[in-house]
């Protein structure tokens, strides 16, 4: 992501100064949360969250903003956008596998709340503004 950053003309030592939104700070401290106090398994439902936006979302937001810069995605810049979208229909198709052999009722609790509030969260990144991703 740092050298995306790069690519576009970002200052690269300002991001990496520059602390997380309170959103992404929530977010983070969530699962941190949800992983060491609920269940070592809501762990999954940030994952899972993560897979599936990359997946379905990725490839379409490089290109849309590749689009409204007047750039190639090829030109450089979407290397991490770009890279997830692809790698990750094959990780959504291993974690949908994976929790599927979970049968504990309080796990799969956990995994439905961790992906639920991640979901919430994310938003969140985008109607707060500022930095979306933690260094």
């Amino acid at each position: 992501m740092l050298e995306d950053i790069g690519v576009m003309g970002g200052d690269v030592r300002a991001a990496l100064a520059t602390p997380p939104s309170p959103p992404a700070q929530a977010m983070i401290a969530f699962n941190y949360y949800a992983s060491e106090r609920v269940h070592p398994c809501s762990v999954l439902g940030m994952l899972y969250m993560l897979e599936v936006v990359s997946s379905v979302y990725g490839g379409k937001v490089s290109e849309s903003i590749a689009r409204a810069l007047g750039r190639d995605v090829a030109a450089g810049g979407f290397k991490f956008l770009s890279s997830h979208a692809t790698l990750d229909v094959d990780h959504m198709a291993k974690l949908n596998r994976l929790v599927k052999t979970i049968d504990d009722p309080e796990a799969q609790s956990a995994i439905v709340n961790a992906t639920q509030v991640n979901f919430h969260q994310f938003g969140g990144l985008f109607r707060a503004g500022g930095p979306l991703i933690p260094h």
